[in-house]
């Protein structure tokens, strides 16, 4: 992936030069060394390639998204040369970059650098990472449910997936297989008629209330505070590595299960889908 990952670096700066000068569920990603070597690379620079990808897609990944553009990332650098691997550490530099632009000018940067992904992920077409990237963007934003006052996209029933084997059992979740994600999808699509509007809102752009209720549960020490929202998921009933009925996921939807938590993240400053200058909070 060494044009997504390397020679997109070279033009991000070119065009922030101009703006700024010369510049697990429970735990989120460890910020030890992943490759060791010279230089090695570390948690926190994978993150910051995530955040990245994100913020050229415009959306937030699954943990599962996030993981295979990780294992891609790491079975690349494990190849990669000094000065390679240099470039591709170049990333850190860039997150601090986009942390001093305002919304207008990293807007600007976004579309460049979304169509030098692109570019890159066509050029390199049996590139594992360019084509997870091109997967994302052009099925991932697919719409489920297409009606006029609703949308739903496979992003959104995908991270919604997610989140009902989170609820199932938050310590130890069981993340939905291929068959069990699309059982949840057909469900949604036939049951759909049947939500109400409050769990026809919560599934549009899920994606992201699912992101702010990952940094929740990630962010929080207050044990008092996570037995609470247990009891709250423990309510709606589901069981762990089953694909719920339409029942339950109804139920699963209501923001009275989880509004807390999206509360919460926006106390601790994560913004659903904006870029943020601040990454003490690293969600993974």
């Amino acid at each position: 992936m060494k044009r997504l990952s390397i020679a997109f670096f070279f033009v991000a700066f070119v065009f922030m030069a101009a703006f700024v000068g010369a510049a697990d569920i429970t735990n989120g990603l460890s910020d030890g060394i992943l490759v060791a070597g010279e230089p090695p690379v570390d948690g926190y620079a994978i993150d910051c390639h995530i955040r990245v990808l994100e913020f050229v897609l415009g959306t937030r990944m699954t943990i599962a998204q996030k993981q295979t553009f990780m294992n891609a990332m790491l079975q690349e650098y494990e190849t990669m040369g000094k000065e390679d691997r240099n470039n591709f550490l170049q990333v850190v530099e860039l997150v601090d970059s986009l942390s001093q632009l305002s919304p207008e000018d990293q807007e600007m940067i976004r579309q460049d650098l979304e169509k030098d992904f692109v570019d890159g992920a066509v050029e390199l077409n049996d590139d594992a990472a360019a084509q997870h990237f091109m997967k994302l963007k052009n099925e991932s934003f697919g719409l489920l449910v297409d009606q006029t006052d609703y949308n739903v996209s496979n992003q959104s029933v995908e991270a919604l997936a997610e989140y009902l084997a989170f609820i199932a059992q938050p310590e130890q979740p069981l993340w939905p297989d291929n068959q069990a994600l699309d059982a949840i999808k057909v469900r949604v699509k036939a049951g759909f008629a049947s939500f109400s509007d409050e769990e026809r809102n919560a599934l549009d752009d899920f994606q992201l209330s699912w992101y702010l209720i990952r940094a929740a549960w990630q962010g929080t020490a207050d044990a008092s505070k996570k037995d609470a929202w247990r009891k709250s998921f423990a309510a709606v009933g589901l069981k762990s590595g089953e694909a719920p009925e339409v029942a339950k996921i109804r139920a699963a939807l209501s923001t009275d299960v989880y509004a807390d938590l999206l509360d919460t993240a926006t106390s601790m400053g994560i913004a659903p889908l904006e870029w943020s200058a601040s990454t003490s909070i690293r969600v993974w």
